[in-house]
């Protein structure tokens, strides 16, 4: 915008002002869930000091947190986008566990909401104990 003022002793005034709009994300978002493992029988197991992994969908670990004792985890503070969770697979390998086909690739997705804080808390992961 350009402003011109009038003449003052002889001395035109120009004013010049802009303006600048930032996008701001204010929603943040929190993904809970649980993690079960079964074996070949359908029969639960619990392991001991299991960890799950957040992955930004360019699959770079942002995060990771250790399962509570009744199997629950969960992510805050995240910022709207998408995201995968799961058991890394070097833990895959060594615990000898895979997850399931719902649970292979598992997105969550944290939507744009402004000033809406966003709970995602039905991610339910399952892995079976492979011999």
């Amino acid at each position: 915008m350009i402003t011109t003022v009038l003449p003052f002793n002889n001395v035109s005034v120009i004013s010049l002002s802009s303006s600048i709009e930032f996008g701001l994300i204010s929603s943040s978002g929190q993904i809970e869930g649980t993690v079960t493992i079964k074996n070949e029988y359908g029969e639960y197991l619990k392991f001991n000091d299991l960890v799950v992994s957040i992955f930004d969908a360019n699959n770079k670990e942002i995060d990771y947190t250790n399962l509570n004792d009744d199997g629950t985890f969960s992510f805050s503070s995240l910022a709207p986008g998408k995201y995968q969770i799961k058991i890394v697979d070097e833990l895959l390998d060594l615990l000898k566990i895979e997850p399931t086909t719902e649970s292979k690739n598992f997105i969550v997705e944290i939507p744009c909401k402004y000033e809406d804080f966003v709970i995602v808390d039905d991610v339910n992961l399952e892995y079976i104990y492979k011999l």
